[in-house]
């Protein structure tokens, strides 16, 4: 694998990362406003991005594990962190997008919209 199609996947890598931990802060936000149908068309959104970024992920794997070598760099390495962050944040805000559910449930509240 050439250095400039490695920067390629590298730069969409770390993009795709950083759009699905944005679109999951938005959902987190959207169900504190009590606005469900939205925060799950975020979460929907941040799913998105995450699957773009696994096969990005897994094309760089395959490469490796057909004895492709290619150098590391810290680029490479920030756009793991970029992945990973993104999928604590997933997870983690899919409960929290459920709990505030839960709570306008348990409140009475009815949807905004």
């Amino acid at each position: 694998m050439q250095n400039s199609e490695l920067e390629k996947l590298v730069m969409q890598l770390i993009m795709n990362g950083g759009n699905a931990k944005s679109s999951m802060m938005e959902a987190i936000n959207y169900a504190r406003n009590n606005e469900f149908e939205t925060a799950k068309q975020k979460i929907e959104d941040a799913e998105a991005s995450i699957n773009e970024a696994h096969e990005i992920q897994t094309k760089l794997l395959v490469t490796e594990a057909r004895g492709e070598n290619y150098q590391f760099s810290l680029l490479l390495t920030h756009s793991q962190d970029h992945l990973m962050n993104a999928l604590n944040a997933i997870d983690l805000g899919k409960e929290i997008v459920a709990l505030w559910e839960i709570v306008y449930k348990k409140l009475g509240g009815e949807s905004n919209e």
